[in-house]
């Protein structure tokens, strides 16, 4: 017996994408009344629990009416369309909390009996709408129990005294008490490692961009190229993207209402206002742009980075409640609190450590800037020993083309080089921050 034709395909993948994109509005548009599992266990939050779960059974049932009343689709087709759905969706934590392990501990096996159970009740509410729902909106059934009024009594006070949902049961099974540092997370750091070490498409297809947004902001490419790493793992599923472009093209009051997060940086419209000082309204249809959205990342980057010194410089409250720049990184960048990161938060700041512990925070240049020419200067009362210039030439004179060296005692200091290695575009801006001098890279 096949259990699939190839007539289904269609039919089954249409469905796999209309549910997956009524998840994503019910995460975006209401995410007061949005809770994951995991959440859930973070939270504690029932009433949320509740209300998700029944949003989330609300859209199941509706979809399946409009696929099978509308576009006749079978049972089949729609249960497994909604079962690829639900499986894309907790496949990643899955993987992230390495739940596929043989050897699991009481609260990784708990873990993923939720999720499991969670497959089979949104098959399962697929199956009751088209058996049964459908069958008592048409008229062609009726059920004795839904009209006993002794049973519609019970339900009620039943629901009343326990309004408790299986992912609420199994949650409090799993409650366990943990002060969550990163050391906590270690294996999820470590799998994003590995991961950030394959190429990715779209960091690959906009590695010219990110050069060039990092050297005009002087931020290090490594680091915009991590955030942007972070934001696609975490959120930048390809029909999220999808639908975010939908509601800023013909919903934008709507997008602008809910503030939403969108493009390859997930940056929210309120953060885009405030960075580019204009209205969202004059930016809308630009910032799903992949250029455009990282234009705003490097910029937000560089503006985070800028406070921090300034924390740093002044001794302000709260710099000595963060770990360093990376977590002031990561907080500022989520919007968490420095007394409360959740697990997003700290596994943000560790990875960007782990990528950056050799690495200067301003631009250094990249494998993509290929043949650059580099000009330091500085006019007035110099701060730079002669020998400390003549250092730096002979360190360069080597492997690159020097077109203008010139050191009058405190007069002026200029500097020109022709190169295609970052390393001396990183010297050379390493000694331009050291001596206050002014740094240029531009493109030959």
């Amino acid at each position: 017996m096949v259990l699939i034709y190839l007539r289904d395909v269609m039919p089954i993948l249409i469905s796999c994408a209309i549910f997956s994109m009524l998840a994503m509005a019910h995460k975006i548009f209401l995410p007061g009344k949005y809770s994951a599992f995991m959440q859930y266990k973070e939270e504690e939050n029932v009433r949320k629990t509740i209300q998700s779960t029944s949003i989330r059974i609300i859209y199941l049932m509706v979809g399946t009416l409009c696929l099978n009343n509308i576009l006749g689709f079978s049972e089949k087709q729609i249960g497994i369309g909604i079962f690829i759905a639900c499986f894309l969706n907790i496949w990643p934590a899955i993987i992230q909390n390495r739940l596929l392990k043989l050897r699991k501990n009481r609260t990784e096996w708990l873990l993923l009996v939720g999720y499991v159970l969670f497959i089979c009740t949104s098959v399962f509410i697929e199956i009751v709408t088209i058996r049964l729902i459908i069958p008592l909106l048409r008229g062609d059934t009726t059920v004795y129990w839904f009209d006993n009024q002794g049973v519609t009594i019970l339900l009620s006070l039943f629901l009343m005294a326990f309004p408790v949902t299986v992912e609420t049961i199994l949650a409090k099974f799993a409650r366990i008490v943990v002060i969550q540092t990163i050391d906590t997370f270690l294996e999820e750091v470590y799998i994003l490692e590995q991961q950030f070490a394959i190429n990715n498409y779209l960091i690959e297809k906009n590695k010219f961009v990110i050069d060039k947004e990092a050297k005009e902001n002087d931020i290090n490419a490594i680091l915009l190229e991590t955030v942007l790493k972070l934001e696609i793992f975490y959120r930048g599923r390809i029909y999220n993207r999808i639908l975010e472009k939908i509601i800023c093209r013909f919903f934008p009051k709507i997008a602008i209402k809910k503030n939403i997060s969108v493009g390859i940086a997930q940056i929210r419209i309120s953060t885009a206002e405030d960075i580019l000082r204009k209205d969202a309204s004059s930016f809308l249809g630009e910032i799903c742009n992949d250029e455009f959205n990282i234009k705003i990342c490097a910029k937000l980057i560089k503006k985070i980075i800028n406070e921090y010194e300034t924390l740093e410089e002044k001794n302000e409250w709260p710099y000595e409640q963060y770990v360093d720049i990376y977590d002031y990184i990561s907080c500022q960048y989520l919007g968490a609190f420095v007394w409360q990161k959740d697990k997003t938060t700290l596994v943000y700041s560790a990875v960007l450590r782990s990528f950056m512990k050799e690495e200067k925070l301003y631009y250094m240049g990249t494998e993509q800037a290929g043949r650059c020419l580099v000009k330091i200067w500085k006019t007035g009362e110099l701060q730079i020993q002669y020998n400390e210039f003549q250092e730096l030439l002979e360190k360069i004179e080597e492997c690159t083309i020097v077109r203008k060296a010139i050191y009058i005692d405190n007069q002026k200091v200029i500097l020109e080089f022709i190169c295609d290695n970052k390393y001396y575009v990183g010297l050379a801006n390493q000694f331009g921050k050291e001596h206050h001098c002014e740094f240029y890279v531009d493109d030959i």
